[in-house]
């Protein structure tokens, strides 16, 4: 979506991709921007490995696929655990 903002055009990007835009002025001039690349959100999906119902003491390791880029948070019912930013957590 394109709307005038002040002195600003904004563009409501709503899909990854490569945008540029051209700008022209009367005399014919015109000037068309570097690429810029939006990405879309990471891969988010949990691979389990083991059984979903688990007894104490036993355990089971949840995982995340890695990018080098991403950062991981993980949560037990919303609240973050503490010092568990990795790709993995058992």
């Amino acid at each position: 979506m394109l709307q005038f903002k002040g002195q600003i055009w904004l563009y409501t990007v709503t899909k990854t991709g490569t945008y540029k835009v051209t700008v022209s002025n009367t005399t014919g001039c015109n000037k068309t921007s570097a690429g810029m690349k939006i990405y879309g959100p990471p891969n988010a999906a949990v691979t389990v490995g083991g059984p979903l119902e688990i007894c104490p003491p036993d355990s089971l390791q949840l995982a995340v696929p890695y990018a080098l880029t991403n950062t991981y948070q993980w949560k037990l019912n919303g609240v973050n655990i503490s010092e568990q930013q990795a790709t993995n957590i058992t």
